[in-house]
């Protein structure tokens, strides 16, 4: 969710063999901008602070049930990209030998967005450069100017 700062909930529902209930496991995904908790069936198995960062987490003994089991990760992003990106074969859930994927479809659902990622501040009023930056040179007479134009903010000029 690259244009979104704020919080969001992935989840993902799997099924559990009988053979695999009750057994520990690992859950292991690629990158999560910025923040993470991560829950399986209401459980918290873990949470890291940081972008840029894979998460390996375990899963105690007792938690995985037969049937449906629920991953939610709830992700919070405090500017720039965010949310779970990197590759397909780095987000999986092993149950002893055996590893399943979770790449693919998740369900999503926007939780919070700050006033500040949705507010206008004054940096973005029309007049606030030529108020500020050019009208008081209005009153010299001006043959000439040199302008240095950065480029820094060009992904969101």
């Amino acid at each position: 969710m690259p244009d979104l700062d704020g919080t969001v909930w992935f989840r993902k529902t799997i099924i559990i063999s009988d053979a695999d209930t009750g057994k520990a496991a690992t859950l292991t995904f690629t990158m999560i901008d910025d923040n993470d908790e991560t829950y399986v069936n209401g459980v918290k198995v873990g949470a890291t602070n940081g972008y840029n960062t894979s998460r390996k987490y375990s899963i105690a003994a007792g938690i995985l049930k037969a049937g449906k089991t629920t991953i939610a990760i709830k992700v919070g992003d405090t500017g720039g990209g965010g949310g779970v990106y990197g590759m397909a074969a780095d987000m999986n859930i092993t149950v002893g030998n055996k590893l399943e994927s979770l790449a693919g479809t998740w369900t999503f659902r926007v939780a919070a967005i700050p006033a500040s990622a949705t507010s206008v501040g004054p940096n973005h009023y029309p007049s606030l450069l030529f108020n500020a930056m050019l009208y008081p040179l209005v009153q010299y007479t001006i043959q000439g100017t040199i302008w240095y134009q950065g480029e820094s903010n060009a992904g969101r000029a």
